[in-house]
């Protein structure tokens, strides 16, 4: 099977192949859409932030043992 790579747009569920491949047109051809990533919706500096004054917190200090604490928590080993 030979590959063909160009970039385009899906319009109205319609795929426009460009005039420089017109040699494969009424072919059969399999379609391979790769999408780009989509960057998410957060601040990186507010999220970076968020943690270190989390961290700061020291909420978990008081845990000597993270496992038995974890046990004790889930209650699903005793």
């Amino acid at each position: 099977m030979q590959a063909l790579e160009f970039q385009t747009y899906v319009t109205n569920g319609m795929i426009k192949i460009p005039f420089d491949y017109s040699a494969y047109n009424n072919k059969k051809v399999k379609i391979i859409m790769m999408l780009p990533e989509e960057k998410g919706n957060y601040d990186k500096q507010k999220l970076l932030f968020a943690f270190k004054y989390a961290q700061n917190l020291n909420v978990f200090s008081e845990i000597e043992n993270s496992t038995e604490w974890q046990k004790q928590l889930r209650n699903e080993w005793e």
